[in-house]
């Protein structure tokens, strides 16, 4: 037998084994000759072998423990920390994470200054700017090896300000014992 993908075969007590050349995603259909003892031949199949990560043999899920909702002081430090989805299939590795829109497109992230995408991929780890107050939302596309992919729910991000009460003085105080209260939600 020779085929590109498929090894020719081994004996194995009495079972001939095939296996697939290299370590390519791929999948190969085939059918089995058999030839009886009086010599008469006959044809089964076709039959499929799935090598690698297909849609058809694994299964991805969004991580129980992904979070999809942060709110954040501004002038803190953010790091958004995400958990990567699983995969039935271990050797089906994480390729990429980012940053996406929130809309049915799932288009790539265009505000640059609310989010940043890693430089190093695998990532799992995204600034986010919290220099003012804001509210968006994201999703995170991972992608696998051979081209799969899973899109999380979206994650909300919120930014306030501090709810911390100033006291300052509108002016000079004629009576020293009046001051006004101002909500810190003005930030600056």
């Amino acid at each position: 037998m020779t085929h590109p993908l498929l090894n020719d075969y081994v004996t194995v007590g009495s079972n001939k084994v095939i296996t697939a050349k290299g370590t390519l995603h791929q999948s190969v259909t085939f059918y089995m000759q058999v030839t009886a003892a009086g010599g008469k031949e006959d044809y089964f199949g076709p039959y499929e072998i799935i090598f690698g990560c297909f849609d058809e043999i694994v299964t991805i899920t969004q991580a129980e423990n992904f979070s999809n909702s942060m709110s954040y002081f501004v002038g803190d430090v953010v790091m958004y920390q995400m958990q990567n989805p699983t995969i039935t299939r271990e050797y089906c590795k994480v390729v990429s994470n980012k940053i996406v829109t929130d809309d049915a497109s799932g288009s790539t992230w265009m505000f640059p200054a609310k989010i940043k995408d890693c430089a190093t991929q695998p990532c799992s780890s995204f600034s986010v700017n919290s220099s003012l107050t804001d509210s968006f939302s994201f999703k995170v596309l991972t992608e696998f090896t051979n081209s799969l992919s899973i899109v999380s729910s979206t994650v909300k991000v919120v930014i306030t300000c501090s709810r911390n009460l100033v006291i300052s003085e509108d002016s000079a105080p004629t009576n020293p014992y009046t001051m006004e209260v101002v909500d810190a939600n003005d930030c600056f």
